[in-house]
This record gives structure tokens, C-alpha cells and sequence, in this order.
């Protein structure tokens, strides 16, 4: 029969948060999304495996036909360019009037929620002066 082994519950503890401690140096050094924001700030969220985004600015900056990818609309200056875009659109005849009138609704909602999200980056540090080279 083997000898019985005991461990303390402080040597537990101790590697739980040594283990804890490793994983958090990992994810603070993972690949961060490369989006920069309308006002010059860098989205900060870790990026996917391989690729230069986050899962959500991946899919934002996916093509979409015909009217094109609509900008973030993290702030007032995305949600202004995605109305004139869509404002565009409508004058070149190039989307449906209830198409239209659905992504106008949609950032009506959008500007109506902005004094109730906050995008500030944490560090004023983390304001990105120049836009990385997408590689895709």
C-alpha cells in the first residue's frame, strides 16, 4: 500500500493563487484588438487567436453588400457617419425605404444610449495616435 500523502490546505490555497497569478499574466498579455476608435483610442479587448480584432470589430468589419460596413457606433462621431452613409445610400437609390428606415431607428437608439455607455479608456495613455496596417 502507498504511503498516504496529506497536503496542508495553506499548500492548496498557495497554488490555487499561484496558478490564478499565472493565468492572469497570460490574458494581460494577450494580442489586444488593433480597432482604433473614432476619437483616436484603441478598443483594448483581447483579440482572437491569430487575428489582429476582437470577436465584435471582426464582425463589424465584415464586407456588407450594398450599402458597406456601417462604422462602430461607439460614440456620437460613428453613429454621425453611419447616418450619412446610410443618408447615402437612400439618395443613390441603393437600399430600400424599409431597410432604411430601420438602420435610422436603429441609430436614433444608438445616440439616445450614449449618455448611457462609456467608452473612456481607463489610462489617458491609451489613446492610439496613428491606425495599424490591417493585415487581412
Amino acid at each position: 500500500m502507498p504511503p498516504m500523502t496529506t497536503t496542508s490546505p495553506n499548500r492548496t490555497i498557495q497554488e490555487a493563487f499561484a496558478q490564478h497569478a499565472r493565468r492572469m499574466r497570460a490574458a494581460h498579455d494577450a494580442p489586444r484588438c488593433q480597432h482604433v476608435k473614432a476619437d483616436g483610442r484603441r478598443c483594448g479587448s483581447p483579440a482572437l487567436t491569430e487575428r489582429p480584432y476582437c470577436y465584435a470589430h471582426a464582425q463589424m468589419l465584415r464586407p456588407a453588400a450594398p450599402l458597406g460596413p456601417l462604422p462602430p457606433l461607439e460614440d456620437a462621431n460613428g453613429i454621425q457617419c453611419a447616418l450619412m452613409q446610410v443618408a447615402g445610400a437612400i439618395v443613390r437609390d441603393q437600399i430600400d425605404l424599409k431597410r432604411a428606415a430601420l438602420l435610422l431607428y436603429a441609430l436614433q437608439i444608438a445616440s439616445a444610449n450614449l449618455k448611457h455607455v462609456r467608452f473612456e479608456p481607463l489610462m489617458p495613455d491609451d489613446v492610439v495616435r496613428e491606425e495599424a496596417v490591417d493585415s487581412e
